[in-house]
């Protein structure tokens, strides 16, 4: 348990309050002693709760009372206020539909107080604070606590205007109660202030609940001795016969026992005499002002009379006449007329709130300024836009809030409008309260009074939001000119890889005959190898090509890729032993659908690219992770959200310019000497990347290494363990109809399909190889098609040819990606596919499967 110090304070405030509470009800027939009873109980409820709460050591007590004293603390200040109303007299605005108005707010506190673990709108978070002799409970506050605070205080505010107000209006003897209740309120303002502003004496502990006791106990004292020195002299009948307002003197039977001529006039009895009458008799027809005489024995209040003409408002003041013993003589009943000035003040609060209305609902800064710049007016959303209250801005100018290189030239500007120079919207930096530059535009127009200028007034519209989306636009609009370029670049190395790999099909089938007759001397099967190996390297030229231009993805698969990265980085390893690879996979890493080559292809140039990067040795990291991308996240990647595998490789190499960035995905684009690089590992990446609907970022500066971070979409679907083929060559018979709009591939072709067994029929183009299947539809086994040919493609071809026979077997062939026209003529029936180049066993392996 916490020393008394902690929780005595507040345990003898809540004994006080009780006890002030205990004379009030004794009084209770006071009319106002029931709000004040009221405060006096909800505030020795908090002082209890808040001693209870100093005092439990574990941090779920605290949070339980804690919830538990916000009914004392929600109750306090509407209770506080009704009490004031009273007290003021002013309680025609004391209605149920007022005060349920009023407690509307305040229970949301106290619900919001209950459920704000749900939440957490009341207090962000609660820790114990352990350092002091005691545990403390250390509240992060959130919105709707200062919301709170804004409405206490607010109502504060109101209580000790309606004191002050009371306090002018009022004669000499009144006045002795209430400054003493004015000293009530202050107590709390500086109280609760110094708790919030951390500097009260007693940092530890909040003395706002003492602090509403000693504001009770001045009530209180103010509220009951100050009655007892009320003191109305006894009304003299020359100045009640000459008064402006009506005068009614009652007995202390309360009969009427004079009425004045204003009186008279005011209800309406100029002929017809009510001395004698009670109260209740003679006012009968304005019922509401004998039930205000006879319910109370002194008042001053706000009332309104029906009569026939129509409402008219007046202030009521009912005061005691003393006898010359101190005895009750009877009471002094005074009716001032303030009708014009109700209809004045109503029809300025209506012009006020239609003003307020609407600067407040224009979604604009609005702000006002006298001669000398200081700010007189400013709405809800220039306070919010320059961090302030309306109270901070006393004797602060609006020229303070732009930014120093931005002052001169505003006031210049101010000083041309000045002079009936219009300037239109201009756009300033403020610094708001919290020092944070916000640009903005900013319109003033002249205030003028008496022919002379008077001030400016003027909109501030916030342009974060309109740069921050132009940022965004301007960064989307690159990415997509950068999409759009690499999009046509691609497209022109498709067209050249395709080109490239019907030669070097022409090629390797030459060199693959060649080695089958094996006539040759030993001298030209090295050369025969030596052709070969360029065929290989112009393949895997082309490979990268297809690769950056989207056309590469040709097996696609469910796989794993940490084991593939495990078995790339395993490979490279062997060959650069002066990188030190650290590989990180994430356990239950997603598989993705992709082409297990193209990974390997992509992992090897990243790779490369670092080991480029780190001439003299260093450190490789790898790591792979699942991750969800939200719509945002995945807006700015262009790509769809959802579930994504990551692939970080990052090295400790020299790093790049922000320069050499913006291009490293550019084919051909090398910073490497000429003749040592191809400038497409990266691109070919990047394309291979993009062609899985994927996405590839880079992070780098000069002399701080590089990042590649890679993103491909996630699948449901098991790891496919990969088959190993057999590069044996099979012999086989039948007839092959070979389809080539190429000669130089027929050629091949036939030599290459004939030395394995075969008898081939060629056709050069889709008509022609139509014609040859009509007439030898009876011999013909299977056939080689092309897929990319001019004038009837592969796919036409193909369905021409399924018409004449639903069962023929076809077998495409392709330089381009199996999953673009080539898939869709596979799921029409198609039998199988190849990719070019392909060497003798490939496709005597593929015409053995397809055939048996």
């Amino acid at each position: 348990m916490a020393p008394p110090i902690f929780w005595f304070p507040q345990l003898l405030a809540c004994l006080m309050s009780l006890a002030v509470g205990v004379y009030v009800w004794r009084r209770r027939n006071t009319h106002g002693a029931h709000a004040l009873l009221v405060v006096m109980l909800a505030t020795a409820e908090w002082s209890l709760l808040s001693a209870l709460h100093k005092a439990v050591p574990d941090l779920s007590s605290k949070l339980l009372l804690a919830k538990i004293q916000y009914l004392g603390i929600v109750t306090t200040l509407p209770a506080l206020l009704v009490f004031v109303l009273q007290y003021t007299g002013r309680d025609r605005r004391i209605t149920v539909r007022n005060v349920a108005l009023l407690s509307v707010f305040p229970f949301m506190i106290l619900l919001m107080a209950w459920t704000n673990p749900y939440h957490g709108l009341i207090w962000k978070g609660v820790t114990l604070d352990l350092n002091g002799p005691a545990p403390i409970a250390v509240y992060r506050y959130g919105l709707f606590f200062w919301l709170w605070v804004c409405f206490a205080y607010g109502i504060t505010l109101i209580c000790t205007l309606l004191l002050i107000r009371m306090w002018v209006v009022s004669e000499p003897i009144y006045r002795k109660q209430i400054p003493i209740m004015l000293v009530g309120f202050v107590v709390p303002w500086a109280a609760n202030g110094l708790y919030l502003l951390h500097l009260s004496p007693w940092p530890r502990i909040d003395m706002t609940p003492i602090a509403f006791t000693v504001t009770g106990i001045l009530l209180g004292f103010g509220f009951f001795w100050g009655r007892i020195l009320d003191i109305v002299p006894v009304a003299h009948r020359t100045v009640l016969e000459n008064m402006g307002d009506g005068v009614i003197v009652l007995d202390r039977l309360n009969r009427v026992a004079h009425l004045n001529p204003a009186a008279r006039v005011i209800l309406d009895f100029p002929q017809s005499d009510v001395t004698g009458q009670t109260a209740a008799q003679a006012f009968r027809n304005v019922p509401v002002l004998a039930e205000k005489i006879l319910e109370t024995r002194e008042a001053k209040m706000e009332i309104t009379l029906a009569f026939k003409e129509g409402r008219r408002h007046f202030d009521l003041d009912v005061s005691v006449i003393w006898d010359n013993r101190g005895k009750t003589a009877g009471h002094l009943v005074n009716l001032h007329d303030v009708t014009e000035r109700k209809n004045a003040e109503e029809a300025l609060r209506e012009s006020e709130k239609i003003y307020r209305d609407l600067t407040e609902s224009i979604p604009l800064a609005i702000f006002q300024t006298d001669r000398k710049g200081g700010v007189t007016f400013a709405n809800r959303h220039a306070l919010d836009l320059l961090g302030y209250e309306t109270e901070d801005l006393n004797n602060v100018t609006f020229i303070s809030f732009v930014a120093p290189e931005d002052r001169e030239r505003a006031l210049a500007n101010f000083g041309k409008r000045f002079e009936g120079i219009p300037m239109g919207e201009i756009e300033y930096t403020i610094l708001n309260k919290s020092g944070n530059r916000v640009p903005v535009l900013l319109y003033v127009d002249v205030i003028r009074q008496n022919e002379g200028p008077a001030g400016v007034r003027g909109f501030v519209i916030d342009l974060r939001e309109r740069k921050r989306v132009e940022k965004e636009k301007s960064k989307l609009e690159a990415q997509l000119r950068h999409a759009q370029k690499m999009e046509a670049v691609g497209t022109l190395a498709g067209g050249v890889a395709h080109d490239f790999n019907n030669l070097l099909m022409s090629i390797q089938g030459h060199a693959s005959l060649i080695r089958l007759k094996n006539r040759g001397s030993d001298f030209e099967m090295e050369h025969v190898e030596g052709i070969e190996a360029s065929v290989r390297r112009g393949a895997n030229l082309t490979k990268q090509l297809l690769g950056f231009a989207r056309e590469g993805k040709f097996e696609v698969t469910p796989l794993n890729l940490n084991s593939i990265l495990a078995d790339s980085a395993r490979l490279f390893g062997r060959t650069r032993k002066e990188i030190s690879v650290h590989l990180k996979p994430a356990d239950g890493l997603w598989s993705v659908e992709a082409d297990r080559g193209q990974m390997d292809q992509v992992f090897m140039n990243l790779f490369i690219n670092a080991w480029h990067a780190m001439p003299g040795g260093g450190k490789l990291f790898l790591e792979t992770e699942n991750l969800h991308l939200d719509e945002q996240n995945a807006r700015l990647k262009q790509i769809s959200p959802g579930h994504y595998v990551k692939i970080s490789v990052v090295d400790e190499g020299v790093g790049m310019s922000t320069e050499v960035q913006q291009r490293i995905f550019e084919p051909f684009f090398t910073t490497r000497k000429f003749g040592t690089g191809t400038g497409l590992g990266l691109a070919s990446v990047y394309g291979i990347v993009k062609n899985h609907d994927g996405h590839i970022e880079v992070q780098s500066a000069p002399g701080k290494g590089t990042a590649f971070m890679l993103y491909l979409p996630a699948s449901h679907k098991t790891e496919v363990q990969e088959a190993r083929k057999s590069p044996l060559i099979q012999t086989g018979k039948g007839t092959i109809l070979l389809v080539d709009d190429e000669p130089m591939v027929l050629q091949v072709g036939r030599g290459m399909l004939e030395a394995i067994g075969y008898h081939l029929l060629t056709a050069e183009s889709g008509p022609e190889a139509i014609d040859l299947y009509r007439r030898n539809r009876d011999m013909i086994d299977l056939v080689v098609l092309d897929v990319v040919m001019p004038d009837m493609g592969g796919g036409e071809t193909y369905d021409r040819l399924k018409a004449l026979n639903p069962h023929i077997k076809v077998l495409l062939a392709s330089g381009y990606r199996l999953d673009g026209e080539a898939a869709q003529i596979l799921k029409r029936g198609c039998q199988g596919f190849i990719q070019k180049p392909f060497n003798v066993s490939e496709i005597s392996l593929k015409l053995k499967t397809l055939l048996s």
